[in-house]
């Protein structure tokens, strides 16, 4: 055997030698990689952690039901799963009026009802024959509809509930106006069709409703516009009219449903 050799092998021998001698150093190196797995462990919780809660803001946020409201003033509610306000669109100057003084974020749909309906902008544009149109775009609509008339109980004018579908929204949007009103103007261009979207836009829904059932009369069409109801005489307090109405497209309004509530 080589001197080297011979002396390689004895440093491995003394290597061994003391670190049995000195356990301390085991015991250093352990606990340095005690230290690494913690802190991975740490970073994996960290970021599970922000990556599930950008998963439940997510939810949180997506748009699943749509309440527009009309007089003038052109607003729609967006709402997630929990009936919660995740984002307000005012289609006109009038609505981003009310829109620039309300605090709905966040808040249950039925309370952000009651504060548009008792804001002072909004009832400002409420004349004596001023329609209030709610129109709903959801797969539940029973329970906004219940929701609706509830905030609207003690509302001094007449109001309507309709029911659209996502097309028809995506068409209003489309066209930058609320999904309500969009409706009213697509019932009005089957009695007249040199209407044009951009004249409605600028038009309240009791004009749009009384144009509608002006051309009814010159047609000879007995009844009023289906998006509106059959007694446009203002409501007061101690008779409060509210109707409620389905408006399914594309079934040759075979579906079509009405209710009116006296409250």
């Amino acid at each position: 055997m080589s001197e080297e050799r011979l002396l390689h092998l004895l440093g491995q021998v003394n290597d061994e030698y003391i670190l049995e001698a000195n356990p301390l150093i085991k015991n250093r190196k352990n606990r340095a990689w005690i230290r690494w797995c913690a802190m991975a462990a740490g970073i994996c919780l960290v970021l599970s952690s922000v990556f599930w809660g950008q998963q439940v803001m997510d939810v949180y946020a997506m748009e699943t039901s749509y309440i527009s409201i009309d007089v003038n003033p052109s607003i729609e509610l967006c709402l997630n799963k929990y009936d919660r306000v995740v984002n307000v669109i005012a289609y006109n100057e009038e609505g981003q009026r009310v829109v620039d003084c309300l605090d709905v974020k966040n808040k249950c749909y039925t309370d952000a009802l009651e504060e548009i309906l008792h804001n002072e902008v909004f009832c400002s544009y409420m004349g004596a024959e001023s329609d209030v149109t709610f129109t709903i775009v959801s797969d539940k609509e029973e329970v906004l509809r219940a929701g609706i008339e509830s905030c609207a109980q003690g509302m001094e004018h007449h109001g309507t509930i309709n029911c659209s579908d996502t097309q028809t929204r995506q068409r209003a949007h489309d066209n930058h106006c609320s999904v309500g009103k969009y409706s009213a103007y697509e019932e009005l261009v089957q009695y007249d069709d040199t209407v044009t979207i951009e004249e409605c836009r600028d038009m309240s829904v009791h004009e749009i409703h009384n144009r509608i059932n002006e051309c009814k009369s010159h047609h000879g069409t007995s009844g009023s516009s289906s998006t509106n109801s059959s007694d446009n005489s203002i409501t007061n307090g101690n008779e409060n009219t509210f109707d409620t109405e389905y408006d399914y497209p594309d079934n040759n309004n075979s579906g079509h449903h009405r209710e009116q509530h006296h409250q």
